[in-house]
C-alpha cells in the first residue's frame, strides 16, 4: 500500500516572511515547501493514474483563485501546530475538500474529520 495525501503548494509574492517562520519552528522545513494539506494522509492501492483522473474530474471548473493569510492560529490536540489563517480563498480551499473526498477518495476520509468542520489553514509546524 502507498501512503498518499494531495496538497496545494501556493506561491507568494512574500513567501520569505512564511520561509523565515518555518525554518525557526518546523522541524520538517527542509523536506516539504509551505502547503495546505487538502486530502489527509491515508494507505492505499489506488492505481495512480486512478486517481490522478478523479482529481482532474473532481476539480473541473475550479479555476485559479486567490488566498491572502493573516494570523496566526495555535492548535493543540495530540501534538502543539501554528497555523497561518486563510483571510481570502478558504471557501476554494474548502471546496476542493469536499470534492476531492467523493467516489474513489470518499472510504478515506479521515475519522478524526467526522462530525468536525474542516477549516482552511494554510500550513503548520508542530512546536
Amino acid at each position: 500500500m502507498l501512503k498518499r495525501c494531495i496538497m496545494v503548494f501556493p506561491k507568494f509574492e512574500n513567501g520569505e516572511i512564511i520561509d523565515k517562520l518555518r525554518k525557526k519552528y518546523d522541524p520538517l522545513y527542509t523536506h516539504v515547501k509551505p502547503h495546505i494539506t487538502i486530502v489527509f494522509p491515508f494507505e492505499s492501492n489506488i492505481p495512480s493514474d486512478d486517481l490522478k483522473e478523479h482529481i482532474q474530474n473532481s476539480l473541473y471548473g475550479i479555476s485559479s483563485f486567490e488566498i491572502v493569510l493573516k494570523g496566526i492560529e495555535p492548535v493543540n490536540s495530540f501534538r502543539k501546530f501554528l497555523f497561518l489563517n486563510i483571510e481570502k480563498g478558504g471557501n476554494y480551499i474548502i471546496e476542493l475538500h469536499k470534492r476531492l473526498y467523493t467516489g474513489i477518495l470518499e472510504n478515506h476520509y479521515p475519522e478524526w474529520l467526522k462530525g468536525n468542520t474542516f477549516f482552511a489553514s494554510y500550513d503548520y509546524w508542530m512546536l
